[in-house]
């Protein structure tokens, strides 16, 4: 099968064990399907190789958006999970213009045509090296706070980050995860356990410190807001404003709130997911000055909210997965981590 919806609370073994064994000798894309009660054990299931979590749905409050929002986050990571099992950039990936010869993708406001000629276009970005948006400035700043806007795929992209900056980083990481309601708590114990990094959700009022990572609550909107009599620091706040892209806690507010805040003294990351939050915060932070990494397409669950930022040249740099904590640490003149 291309995707198996797997519970955790079985009678002959549980979801982490079936997931092992299932990875073993086949690919498909595990989606673990779970309640609250159970959530820290699900993204356990993502160490052993599952792609997401997802919260069990109250049939009795079920409506026909929300099945189709369910159904078609289900498709997309089978579908993507599928091209990359078969060795193909998802049809949605592209090549910004100038990586390749002839090509008549742009870096912003591509032409999509025919999933062939985008499967051709994507292979030819390079795999063991960043692309970097020649039309925004690629000269270092002094960055005081990074960002990170992740949806489908998320928890394994989040982890492998952290893990890879370490509590060595020099800046305080801000995290806008879109995450169903009461699993934010599991979720933030298991970054915390499983990075190295210390992991802890967002309060009001707290002035955040290098080297820890606080996450957006599932019902709250995190965002910044200066520190008193400091121009070059924060406190973080919690916004209970309406939804933005039906989304709340939504990336986009994030960013806006940051960019207002720090200038061009933000740096963020917009990883793999669904639909385009995000995008419109990394064209505020570039239009201040800061810097901006999208995820490549080779590496994201699914190629939504990357693609978004960078079809508005709003991605100052398109960086796998894999080589993110490093150009990162580039970014800000700082050594490998271990």
């Amino acid at each position: 099968p291309d995707l198996i919806i797997m519970d955790i609370n079985m009678p002959i073994m549980d979801g982490i064990e079936a997931t092992k064994r299932i990875l073993k000798t086949s690919s498909p894309a595990v989606v673990i399907f779970t309640t609250a009660d159970s959530a820290a054990m699900g993204y356990r299931c993502i160490q052993a190789g599952a792609l997401e979590v997802i919260s069990k749905p109250d049939l009795s409050v079920i409506t026909p958006g929300m099945m189709k929002l369910f159904c078609d986050r289900l498709a997309a990571l089978g579908e993507s999970h599928y091209a990359s099992a078969a060795g193909r950039v998802p049809a949605a990936a592209f090549v910004p213009e100038g990586a390749k010869a002839g090509s008549r993708k742009s870096f912003s406001g591509c032409k999509c045509s025919e999933a062939e000629s985008d499967e051709d276009a994507a292979a030819s970005l390079p795999e063991d090296r960043p692309y970097l948006n020649p039309a925004l400035p690629q000269t270092p700043g002094d960055y005081r706070i990074l960002l990170a806007g992740a949806s489908t795929g998320g928890p394994a992209a989040l982890r492998q980050l952290l893990s890879g900056l370490g509590p060595s980083f020099p800046l305080p990481v801000l995290i806008t995860q879109h995450i169903d309601s009461s699993f934010d708590t599991h979720f933030a114990g298991w970054l915390n356990e499983s990075t190295g990094m210390h992991v802890e959700i967002a309060k009001e009022g707290t002035v955040p410190l290098r080297g820890r990572a606080y996450l957006a609550p599932a019902d709250r909107h995190l965002i910044v807001r200066p520190f008193p009599e400091n121009t070059v620091g924060c406190v973080i706040a919690l916004s209970d404003e309406p939804p933005l892209h039906f989304l709340k806690p939504a990336v986009d507010r994030l960013f806006f709130s940051a960019a207002d805040v720090f200038h061009s003294r933000v740096l963020a990351v917009l990883l793999t997911g669904m639909g385009r939050d995000g995008a419109d915060g990394c064209k505020c932070i570039v239009e201040a000055g800061g810097y901006t990494v999208a995820e490549s397409a080779r590496t994201c669950t699914v190629f939504g909210m990357p693609r978004a930022a960078i079809e508005c040249g709003a991605a100052s740099a398109i960086v796998p997965l894999g080589l993110m904590p490093d150009f990162l640490r580039s970014r800000l003149g700082v050594k490998k981590y271990g």
